[in-house]
């Protein structure tokens, strides 16, 4: 069922489908816009990381600070012999004791058990979302850690992105 739009002198629908999401403005012109994707954040650093593990890898998969902030922030997630992050927003569903897999592919954990670049922003980004949504609290002793650990990480890689592009524009 269309939900009616009105702000202002436009009057028109938006229709939201399983496939795509259309814009319908009758007045004051008519226009259709349909859009096939849903445009989420997660797009932009899906490709983020495709150009990242293209030009920037090498460099940095060399550097033994960065090494070491990963395994630092490995170690800040590490859960016996396990290295996830908690999607905070379920942790009332996460059981210590449970099948990790599961959980995993219920999304109420990311794990970090390899050093692939796609799976460092999958729990960089599970970071950043439980900072955001007011799941991670300054004081709060492991939160903190976590926080600490994953700084230097997202350092290492900012500067590699900034040199790039100061190399790009000269």
């Amino acid at each position: 069922m269309p939900e009616s739009i009105t702000p202002g002198a436009i009057k028109g629908d938006i229709e939201v489908g399983e496939q795509k999401t259309k814009l319908i403005i009758r007045e004051p012109t008519n226009i259709v816009i349909s859009i096939k994707e849903r445009y989420t954040e997660n797009l932009v650093y899906d490709c983020f990381v495709k150009d990242f593990e293209e030009n920037h890898c090498e460099p940095l998969n060399a550097d033994n600070e960065y090494k070491k902030s990963i395994e630092n922030l490995k170690n800040s997630l590490r859960k016996g012999d396990r290295v996830y992050v908690i999607n905070m927003l379920n942790i009332d569903k996460y059981d210590s004791k449970g099948d990790i897999q599961m959980q995993v592919s219920k999304n109420f954990l990311v794990l970090f058990e390899d050093d692939k670049i796609g799976t460092l922003k999958r729990v960089l980004y599970q970071i950043r979302s439980n900072i955001v949504h007011g799941e991670k609290l300054p004081g709060a002793v492991n939160d903190d850690k976590i926080v600490r650990a994953a700084y230097p990480v997202i350092q290492k890689i900012m500067g590699v992105v900034v040199n790039s592009l100061r190399t790009s524009s000269q």
